[in-house]
């Protein structure tokens, strides 16, 4: 971890899984920007988890990039609490629309948006 300071990166983005906890791991040695992927190969990360992992101090941001897709809206999601759509595993990453830019919006956010 000393070679990624010596080398003076902007941030350091890192995936956590079940078989190596790399944030708990390499987050006391990291001492520039931490940013932390905590769903892989688990649920898309909630913004109660996100939130435990920032208090915590475990890293500086969190990255939601499932969440993101199956909810367009998921700024608008987090601050009003509804709930989030699942994530079609089958095909979360189509090559066309499918799976990727066709979720639906919150329907309490579509009068705000239109």
């Amino acid at each position: 971890m000393a070679e990624f300071d010596r080398r003076d990166l902007a941030y350091l983005h890192l995936t956590d899984n079940d078989d190596y906890p790399t944030i708990a791991d390499l987050r006391p040695r990291r001492h520039g920007m931490l940013i932390a992927n905590i769903g892989e190969n688990r649920e898309p990360t909630s913004a109660v988890d996100a939130e435990a992992v920032l208090r915590g101090g475990r890293a500086d941001p969190v990255s939601l990039g499932r969440a993101f897709i199956a909810d367009p809206d998921l700024v608008e999601r987090i601050a009003h609490d509804p709930p989030l759509t699942p994530i079609r595993e089958e095909r979360p990453y189509g090559r066309d629309a499918a799976g990727y830019s066709d979720y639906p919006r919150w329907e309490a956010s579509v009068a705000r948006y239109a």
